[in-house]
């Protein structure tokens, strides 16, 4: 609804490879920035459509069919230790406390949102945080994962908030984070380093030190 039926609202057989090309540009001149993997999914899902529609002699053929369209990969992204010292001085507290749990836990943004004090269990190795059930199984998300010194004083360093209110509650939704680390950032001359790169830190930094 945000992005494909709002850019082609016309039946399937009136879209033009005009249209196609347009989409693209469009996508790539968003303020999101969305990567080219997530236009490659939004252009596959379009494909898929047409050439279904193709399949069952809906259409005559796929107008889209010729574009080259983007090609999803793995972006390597990886934030430096000037970019990082700079846009913690832009940055406000709350929002460093959230890039310094996502840094150390490797949790999504969805996910550091969503904590709340009651989610964090002490155990006798130290605390861990008690995460929701993932939405999808194919991750293999842990439900628990052990909070460093670092994450932990993040967590609850300063936070006034009752056991089930969010740490981070200033934040409506999860968007509304990664704006603000996408501001900062944009602020601190690296526009492109996104809040999912801080996960990208976190998982170089256990292979440094030796993790599978």
């Amino acid at each position: 609804n945000t992005y494909l039926v709002a850019h082609f609202p016309m039946p399937l057989r009136d879209i033009r490879y005009s249209h196609g090309q347009e989409y693209i540009k469009w996508r790539r001149a968003a303020k999101s920035q969305p990567s080219d993997g997530t236009i490659a999914r939004e252009w596959a899902i379009l494909n898929s459509m047409l050439n279904f529609a193709v399949q069952v002699g809906e259409l005559a053929a796929n107008s889209l069919s010729g574009i080259t369209a983007p090609v999803s990969g793995a972006r390597d992204r990886m934030p430096e230790p000037n970019e990082l010292s700079t846009i913690s001085q832009l940055a406000t507290e709350r929002l460093r406390r959230a890039a310094c749990v996502a840094m150390n836990t490797g949790l999504r943004a969805e996910k550091v949102w969503v904590i709340r004090p009651s989610m964090i269990l002490h155990k006798p190795d130290g605390p861990w945080l008690e995460l929701p059930a993932p939405r999808s199984k194919k991750k293999g998300n842990p439900m628990q994962l052990p909070l460093n010194r670092h994450a932990y004083v993040a967590l609850t360093e300063g936070n006034e908030t009752g056991p089930e209110s969010r740490v981070f509650a200033e934040w409506g939704e999860p968007g509304v984070l990664s704006k603000a680390w996408a501001r900062a950032a944009d602020q601190a001359g690296c526009g492109d380093l996104r809040f999912h790169d801080l996960r990208r830190w976190f998982s170089s930094t256990l292979e440094d030190l030796g993790a599978e």
